[in-house]
């Protein structure tokens, strides 16, 4: 009953979250790093986890170093020499002895840890001099030995990481590559150009240069193409993001495929790849956002692209990086709207019940629970709609009706709780009393109960309803709280006289224990415990408990014997066996002070607020939250 009531909380507190996204059947919830929580700039291209964990930006204005919180922010300063030298960061690389060293327009700097400063090195040229210039780090081919491309002369060097000395290699026409190491093998790869350069080296030594797409080759039919990233999977696959799509390339057998159409829509301007742990390929395009490849249908299956009005979607249409960390999230970077990352392998939340769904209805997707019958379907309300909607297992509309009163007109007033008896009928609370529907003929007829005062906001309109451990049912109105029990289809109705006389006796939420304590929470400043007389037609008043705030939700945890509260003032718990109140503490992360519903399982705790889902994890000490 717990887990089938985490899943409903889950689904109808973030059903309006997660169906606005500008991508279809999107389940990936992206946050936001830009420079208004700490991004040095905007425009984001190079990413690194380094061993400790960190997380390093390179921009075209500077380098950002980010704990999980925090961020720490690198710029050049003329005026100290310490400082990193250049500010256009190229490429950001790891050493296994954990130093971190970055590309950027006047050479590469190596970031010293205990200092927060940089080593600066230069390009050794022919007349013993050191030269200051654009440089892209590639990879290390040994512990001490730095490839990096020297973009002033096209070459291919290598540095000595302990001297910092360096030497040419080979010659390499291009103002960018990627490199690939295989078991026996170098294999170079140039971007930003016409077509692509392949270099293959064999101990330090170029074996193999040929050229791929240029439009040049005579010999084989291949298209014109730009290529801005290559992407090595293995000796026999490389991929291609380019202009005309995603190109698979097999360099051994000298055969490719080009994947440019998802959904009749043309795939273009493709800007970088990464291939997740699932077979996927995740594909960074300038117009369209990313896309999601099947590596083994080969089809695109996803697209997930900015939205101005869902905080989740990614944070820019413009996706010019893409970097893949230890946990399978999925950093994004844009140009000019900084950060977006998710993770790749845990979606906790799927969409449902889209506004397309409801628009034949004239409704939006605003979704009320009313309760779940005998087979485990949902039975709910949509906002500004008159009547009921009956959702399956999978939480599929099957199909939405206004119950007929006994009159034959259609009933038009609020209904705020279904409890089912049998498969098809079910007691049904409203602003209007009490009715027994049944849900397969469509019909309703009222059950009558002596009125403390027939008042609009009187013993009339029910505030809830809820099934008692004996198969009873409780339910409260705005004047008096009332028990059901049903005699061979004739249900007896009784009033719960618990107050004296004058004390106001309005009654909200509703929950019992157990053991069978009754909580009910007045609808002025007390929670009243009561549990049943002796004499089964009573219940007795054991406990007034001063609570101030308004209650959401009663949540009973029985292995510790702890009601918890569900409040506009946070969550608070009631221990059943000494009825003592204390407010709950989590952490001081909690982005919402109302609380509109509450779940726990073992150690951990879903608070649901009108900025999200926030889940406490009490044995690691930490909390998250989704949006």
């Amino acid at each position: 009953m717990q887990r089938t009531a985490f899943i409903l909380a889950c689904f109808f507190v973030c059903v309006k979250c997660f169906t606005q996204a500008g991508q279809p059947t999107s389940n990936h919830n992206f946050t936001h790093i830009n420079v208004q929580n700490g991004l040095v700039q905007n425009i984001v291209y190079h990413f690194l986890e380094d061993s400790r964990g960190y997380m390093w930006f390179g921009t075209h204005n500077g380098l950002t170093m980010h704990d999980g919180t925090r961020a720490m922010n690198f710029l050049h300063n003329p005026e100290v020499k310490t400082s990193i030298a250049g500010t256009f960061i190229t490429s950001i690389l790891e050493d296994s002895s954990q130093q971190i060293w970055i590309g950027n327009e006047s050479g590469i700097d190596r970031f010293n840890r205990s200092s927060l400063s940089f080593t600066h090195f230069g390009v050794d040229r022919e007349d013993g001099t050191k030269e200051n210039t654009y440089c892209v780090a590639l990879g290390f081919i040994s512990p001490a030995e730095l490839w990096f491309l020297d973009t002033k002369t096209k070459a291919i060097r290598s540095m000595n990481t302990g001297s910092g000395k360096t030497k040419f290699l080979a010659s390499f026409n291009t103002s960018h590559a990627l490199l690939y190491k295989s078991a026996q093998e170098i294999h170079l790869w140039s971007a930003y150009d016409k077509g692509t350069i392949h270099q293959v080296y064999k101990h330090n030594k170029l074996v193999k240069e040929e050229t791929f797409f240029n439009g040049k080759n005579k010999t084989r039919a291949e298209p014109e193409l730009v290529v801005i990233h290559v992407l090595q999977q293995n000796d026999s696959t490389v991929w291609l993001s380019t202009n005309k799509g995603l190109v698979k390339l097999n360099p051994l057998l000298n055969q490719y495929e080009v994947f440019n159409s998802w959904q009749g829509q043309t795939v273009r301007e493709l800007r970088y790849t990464v291939i997740s742990g699932k077979n996927e390929l995740w594909a960074a395009t300038g117009p369209d956002g990313i896309y999601l490849f099947d590596i083994k249908s080969k089809q695109f299956i996803n697209n997930f692209r900015s939205n101005e009005f869902d905080p989740s979607a990614i944070c820019s249409n413009n996706i010019v990086s893409l970097y893949l960390d230890r946990m399978e999230n999925l950093w994004c970077g844009s140009f000019g709207s900084g950060i977006s990352y998710t993770n790749t392998q845990s979606s906790f939340f799927t969409s449902h019940i889209s506004k397309e769904e409801t628009s034949g209805w004239k409704s939006n997707n605003h979704v009320t629970l009313l309760g779940s019958d005998l087979q485990g379907s949902f039975w709910c309300t949509f906002q500004n709609m008159v009547g009921i909607g009956l959702l399956d297992k999978n939480l599929k509309v099957r199909k939405y009706q206004t119950p007929v009163t006994e009159s034959g007109t259609p009933y038009d007033q609020a209904i705020y709780k279904l409890l089912f008896e049998t498969n098809d009928e079910a007691w049904m609370a409203t602003n209007k009393g009490l009715f027994l529907v049944n849900l397969k003929t469509n019909k309703m007829r009222a059950v009558p109960y002596p009125l403390i005062t027939e008042e609009v906001q009187g013993s009339i309109w029910i505030k809830d309803m809820i099934r008692l451990n004996d198969g009873s049912v409780l339910f409260s109105t705005y004047a008096g709280l009332y028990h059901m029990k049903n005699t061979a289809g004739n249900p007896d109705i009784k009033t719960i006289n618990l107050l004296k006389p004058g004390v106001y006796n309005g009654f909200g939420k509703l929950a019992q224990d157990k053991n069978g304590l009754l909580f009910v929470k007045s609808l002025s400043d007390f929670i009243y415990v009561l549990r049943p007389a002796p004499d089964p037609k009573r219940f007795e008043l054991i406990r007034s408990i001063d609570f101030l705030p308004e209650v959401n939700q009663f949540f009973n945890y029985p292995i510790d014997s702890l009601m918890y509260i569900a409040s506009d003032d946070g969550i608070y718990s009631i221990n059943t066996n000494t009825l003592m109140l204390k407010k709950e503490t989590f952490d001081d992360r909690i982005p919402f002070k109302n609380i509109n519903s509450f779940f726990r399982k073992d150690e951990r705790f879903w608070l649901f607020g009108e900025k999200g889902l926030y889940c406490y994890d009490k044995k690691q000490n930490r909390g998250r939250t989704f949006t």
